[in-house]
């Protein structure tokens, strides 16, 4: 549902950014590899998407003028949030949103 939801806020924006395809690199051969390639790759990977996390919590909480708490995931899995983002985007498109009770 999150990328989901990132494709639809970055599209929905003025912004766009180009990204390069793994498909268009060179290939090397096996053997000329660093071995911390791999770690690298998985490094470069959490931390993009730390930084489009943050890009999305900033376009949220800009579109719908809230402040989100920090654990985005949580507060997205309700759906309160994504309904009024709905709305935000395309108007009347969700006619209801029930917001739950805390729990006690």
């Amino acid at each position: 549902m999150l990328p989901f939801l990132l494709f639809l806020v970055l599209h929905s924006s003025s912004s766009s950014s180009s990204s390069s395809s793994v498909f268009l690199r060179s290939h090397k051969s096996l053997e000329s590899v660093d071995p911390q390639f791999t770690m690298r790759r998985k490094m470069d990977q959490l931390r993009e998407e730390l930084e489009l996390t943050e890009h999305l919590r900033d376009s949220i909480e800009s579109r719908l003028k809230v402040d989100l708490p920090e654990d985005l995931g949580s507060s997205l899995m309700d759906g309160v949030v994504l309904c009024h983002l709905a709305n935000q985007i395309r108007p009347r498109s969700v006619g209801s949103i029930h917001v739950p009770s805390p729990a006690v």
